[in-house]
């Protein structure tokens, strides 16, 4: 940063815009002189402010569609959210675990407590599970949603010669994951 030696008599230049001064002056005792410098008035301090939370904001946008993308929810529920709940059918119960699971996240993830929904199909397990994905990955935690024969068959190809990946490859990939959710346990056949 250069400086201008500057007289005590020195006056500081003032910002146009908030009036506050642009220029410090500084005395050096060692030196005995004043040195004049640059500093930032309440505008521009304002103005970078304001372009900090802009690329924090920025940052945090691309991180969110790296979780979603990384999520593999399916398309059709990724605006599934408790807010849209339809209680008319009969799944209260259900809405009200789920959405106490969600709220108390941390604590169920640090005590390593999962949560097992089952039913016959058609009661609203998947739209379930997609609501407890979104809510966490808008609170920026990562989360998998993954259906077990889509899983399974991942796993049984990376046996094949011409498999992109190996099993372990896949198993990592889940692990990175806060919530692992694993849709339709149970539904797979037998091969």
């Amino acid at each position: 940063m250069d400086y201008n030696i500057a007289g005590e008599n020195e006056r500081v230049e003032i910002c146009s815009v908030c009036g506050e001064a642009i220029e410090k002056i500084t005395y050096i005792p060692g030196l005995n002189r004043c040195i004049k410098g640059p500093v930032m008035c309440k505008c521009k301090r304002e103005a970078l402010m304001v372009k900090e939370k802009e690329e924090i904001n920025k940052e945090k946008q691309l991180r969110l569609k790296k979780i979603i993308k990384n999520s593999l929810i399916d398309e059709k529920f990724r605006n599934s959210k408790f807010e849209n709940w339809d209680f008319t059918k009969g799944n209260d119960k259900m809405y009200k675990i789920a959405n106490k699971y969600t709220k108390k996240f941390e604590n169920m993830k640090k005590e390593s407590v999962g949560l097992l929904l089952y039913g016959s199909p058609g009661n609203g397990k998947t739209y379930t599970v997609a609501c407890i994905a979104n809510f966490l990955i808008e609170k920026m935690l990562p989360v998998i949603c993954v259906n077990v024969d889509s899983l399974l068959n991942r796993i049984k190809d990376t046996y094949k010669k011409s498999g992109k990946e190996v099993e372990e490859d896949v198993l990592r990939g889940l692990d990175n994951a806060d919530l692992l959710i694993i849709d339709d346990l149970g539904t797979e056949q037998d091969t």
